[in-house]
């Protein structure tokens, strides 16, 4: 399978799940991890590289006061790379791609690509994200084991929190009785 994914986060899923090898294009913003920046870029944002946070302000604004996108497609590149699956979202069009940027440049394709578009509204949704993608791409058991590993860690994490918030307590408490410091649990 050959995948294309405009998105950063899809394409750290995409490595998670061990499809380097399948990942033949990405977005310009896609750089982690560090493999990711090895492959051919086919969206490239429209900003002019060094311009200034106020003149990236005024660009979105005129861009998206006319309906423009602020993404370029290298349709050429996209076409060669010739993609059984490209991965993007439909969130936000100042953030990343979107199905809209691919449009003109699907049209070129004999065979269209399936277009997997991402919409995450909160971290259930990243969850059922990774799913799909690992369903999609034919990894599917892959994502599954992978949301058992990101469970495991939540875990652990919880865990060091909540000892961090215990500790936390018993000092905000020894730093209240200057004259006989206590713990306070």
């Amino acid at each position: 399978m050959r995948i294309v994914s405009l998105l950063p986060s899809a394409t750290e899923i995409l490595f998670a799940l061990g499809l380097d090898l399948e990942i033949v294009g990405v977005s310009h913003e896609c750089d982690f991890p560090p493999p990711a920046r090895t492959k051919p870029v086919v969206i490239h944002s429209r900003m002019p590289h060094g311009a200034s946070p106020a003149q990236i302000d005024a660009l979105v604004r005129e861009y998206v006061h006319r309906g423009e996108s602020l993404y370029a497609v290298d349709a050429e590149v996209l076409e060669a790379l010739a993609p059984d699956l490209i991965i993007t979202q439909d969130l936000c069009h100042v953030c990343a791609a979107s199905p809209d940027d691919l449009a003109t440049a699907l049209t070129r394709f004999d065979r269209r690509p399936e277009v997997l578009c991402l919409n995450p509204q909160d971290l259930g949704d990243v969850w059922r994200d990774i799913l799909w993608v690992g369903e999609e791409s034919c990894r599917g058991p892959r994502a599954e084991a992978l949301l058992e590993q990101i469970g495991t860690r939540l875990g652990t994490l919880e865990e060091q929190l909540i000892q961090v918030h215990v500790i936390s307590r018993a000092v905000a408490c020894d730093s209240c009785h200057s004259k006989r410091p206590r713990l306070c649990a």
